[in-house]
């Protein structure tokens, strides 16, 4: 049996832009899932400096730039993914330089 839609899930158009990640992003439109999502953080210097506070993001990774895009946490639907590590990344922008895209 092969499951059409799942209602524990959700998919949603973003553009990359690398917002909240030093922009950089290559403006692909991508259908975005639940489980492409994981939470990231940015520490922020103490005082005198900043306010030492820890802000929290929710983030997805580009499939062909592997650029990461910060989204508006209404989106956010309990289930998140996980962060794609450094060597991921990688393979992320090896597998674009060949034209497959990563899935």
């Amino acid at each position: 049996m092969e499951v059409i839609k799942n209602p524990a899930s959700w998919t949603r158009k973003f553009n990359c832009t690398g917002a909240g990640n030093g922009n950089g992003g290559c403006e692909a439109t991508l259908l975005v899932s639940q489980t492409d999502l994981y939470q990231t953080s940015r520490s922020y210097p103490g005082p005198p400096f900043g306010s030492g506070e820890t802000t929290y993001h929710t983030t997805f990774c580009c499939p062909l730039c592997a650029v990461e895009t910060d989204i508006d946490v209404r989106y956010v639907e309990f289930l998140l993914g996980s962060r794609p590590t450094k060597e991921e990344k990688k393979e992320i922008i090896k597998k674009a330089r060949q034209g497959k895209v990563a899935k």
